[in-house]
């Protein structure tokens, strides 16, 4: 189960619950969080997609793993930029 948070100043209000937790008003982020936020949907994995999501994320790891003597090329390319160049 994950809950959600609708709202578009989301972020604001974690930050906020933080903070609060920081100065003492809250004991722990997650208590800030249970006192002011209620919980609008309630997400579930599916079962019977989760076997095929486990099979494409072990696939995706592997290849990650493969690239990972790249990435620093890669990057060096993202750090030059297309320079306006097709």
């Amino acid at each position: 189960m994950t809950p959600t948070v609708s709202s578009p100043a989301a972020t604001l209000l974690l930050a906020l619950i933080v903070i609060a937790s920081l100065v003492g008003l809250f004991a722990s982020p997650q208590q800030g969080a249970r006192a002011t936020c209620t919980v609008s949907r309630e997400y579930r994995p599916d079962p019977a997609r989760s076997a095929a999501f486990d099979k494409r994320y072990s696939v995706y790891s592997r290849i990650a793993e493969q690239l990972r003597p790249k990435w620093a090329e890669i990057e060096s390319l993202a750090e030059q930029g297309m320079g306006g160049k097709a």
